[in-house]
C-alpha cells in the first residue's frame, strides 16, 4: 500500500501554513494569491486559518483518544493511492509516493473508519470548508459549533445538574479548548438561551400569522417537550426569572408577527405594538411554566385550545384602542 503527498512544485512538500505564526501565515497567503492566482487554495476565505486550527485540534484529541502516538503538534496530510483532484489544487502539482511500511503505525491516523463519528458529531467537513469544495452548499462554521457545544452541554445535562457542569466539561465532551467556548458564548446560561432560541426559531418557522399563531405555540410546546430532561434540568437550576428571560423572545417573536399582521391599515405606535405582544407573551409563559412545573402533563393542544379561547379576537380589539 502506498501513500500519496500532493504539493506545489515550487513550495516543495510537507508545507503546513498551520505550524507559521498568525501573522506570518496571513503574508504567505496574501503573496499566494498575489503569485498563484489561479491555485485552488486561493478560493479560500478570511476565515480559513482559523477554521483549520480548530478541526487539526479535533484531529489531534481524537487521534489520542485512539490511542495514537503524536510525534509533531501540526499533521501532514496524505491519501491513499492516488488522487487526481488533489492535483487540480496547484498550478505546479506534484507528489511523493511513500510505501506505508515506512512508517510507524502508530503515528498515523486512518480517517475512513472514524469518519462517520467525526461527521456526527462535528459535521461534515464540507460545511464548514465549503469555499474549498466545488458545488457545495454554504454553512456557517459557527453555527457547527454552537451546535457541537449544544449537544455537548445536553450530553452532561444526563449526567449532573446544570449548576455543577462547568465550561472545561463542556469543552473536553465537546473536544474543543476553552478559549473556543468563549469564543462563541460568554458563559454557560449564554449557551442555554442561544439552545431555546434555535430550537423555536425551527419550530416556529413561518407560523407567525393570525392564522398560523395557535400552531406555533403547539410548536414551542413540542420543542420543550421533546428536550424535557434539558429543559427540567435548566428549570430546577436557575430561577424563574431567568427562565422566563429564555422563553420570552421566542413568544414575543411570534406574537409580533400576528400584531403587525392584524395592524396592517392601522396606525398605532410600535412602542403600542410591543406593549400588546408583551402582555400576551406574559400569560403564555406563564402557562407553559406551570406546565413545565407540573412536569409536562397536560397535552399542549389542550392548553393553547383554551389560551386562544380567552383571547380570541382581542388581538383586534386591543389595537383599536391604541389607534392614533
Amino acid at each position: 500500500m502506498y501513500i500519496y503527498h500532493y504539493y506545489d512544485r515550487d513550495l516543495g512538500p510537507f508545507k503546513n501554513i498551520s505550524e507559521l505564526p498568525d501573522e506570518e501565515a496571513e503574508k504567505i497567503m496574501q503573496r499566494l494569491k498575489a503569485e498563484k492566482s489561479n491555485a485552488f487554495c486561493n478560493q479560500r476565505n478570511e476565515e480559513y486559518l482559523e477554521k483549520r486550527r480548530y478541526y487539526e485540534d479535533i484531529l489531534r484529541r481524537e487521534f489520542l483518544k485512539k490511542g495514537g502516538t503524536i510525534t509533531r503538534q501540526i499533521p501532514q496530510y496524505m491519501v491513499v493511492g492516488e488522487c487526481p483532484f488533489l492535483s487540480s489544487w496547484y498550478e505546479k502539482p506534484a507528489f511523493i509516493k511513500i510505501d506505508i511500511d515506512e512508517f510507524d503505525k502508530n503515528t498515523i491516523y486512518f480517517t475512513y473508519d472514524e469518519i462517520l463519528e467525526i461527521i456526527e458529531k462535528y459535521g461534515y467537513p464540507q460545511e464548514w470548508n465549503h469555499e474549498i469544495l466545488l458545488n457545495s452548499r454554504s454553512v456557517d462554521m459557527s453555527q457547527i459549533t454552537k451546535r457541537a457545544l449544544e449537544q455537548s452541554l445536553k450530553n452532561l445535562l444526563l449526567k449532573k445538574p446544570l449548576n455543577k457542569i462547568t465550561i472545561s466539561d463542556i469543552a473536553e465532551d465537546c473536544g474543543i479548548n476553552r478559549m473556543t467556548f468563549y469564543y462563541h458564548f460568554q458563559d454557560i446560561y449564554d449557551l442555554v438561551e442561544w439552545s431555546c432560541l434555535e430550537d423555536a426559531r425551527k419550530a416556529l418557522e413561518e407560523k407567525k400569522t393570525h392564522d398560523t399563531w395557535q400552531q406555533g405555540f403547539i410548536q414551542i410546546f413540542k420543542a420543550v417537550q421533546e428536550n424535557k430532561p434539558f429543559i427540567m434540568n435548566v428549570y430546577h437550576c436557575v430561577d424563574r426569572e431567568q427562565v422566563e428571560k429564555y422563553l420570552k423572545p421566542l413568544t414575543d417573536n411570534l406574537l409580533m408577527g400576528v400584531i403587525d399582521e392584524e395592524s396592517v391599515d392601522m396606525k398605532v405606535r410600535e412602542e403600542d405594538k410591543k406593549f400588546i405582544a408583551r402582555v400576551y407573551s406574559y400569560s403564555f409563559i406563564g402557562l407553559m411554566l406551570d406546565w413545565i412545573r407540573d412536569d409536562m402533563k397536560e397535552a399542549p393542544e389542550k392548553i393553547v385550545h383554551r389560551f386562544a379561547l380567552v383571547i380570541q379576537d382581542s388581538f383586534k380589539m386591543a389595537l383599536d384602542r391604541f389607534k392614533i
